[in-house]
């Protein structure tokens, strides 16, 4: 059996013994992360141009 199709499998057994978060879990993680972002909006934006040479618009 590939690799993808071993993870497949493997994902598809994860989900279906309901050990998956729930998706209000997972909508929280993203507005988590979401305000994390904006907390340290300029520390990315430093660190962006420090690696990239590029300006954060």
């Amino acid at each position: 059996m590939s690799k993808i199709s071993e993870t497949v499998k493997w994902a598809r057994v994860a989900f279906n013994s309901g050990k998956t978060q729930p998706l209000k879990f997972w909508i929280q993680q993203l507005e988590n992360l979401q305000r994390m972002m904006k907390e340290r909006e300029e520390e990315i934006a430093a660190a962006l141009y420090a690696d990239l040479h590029k300006v954060l618009l």
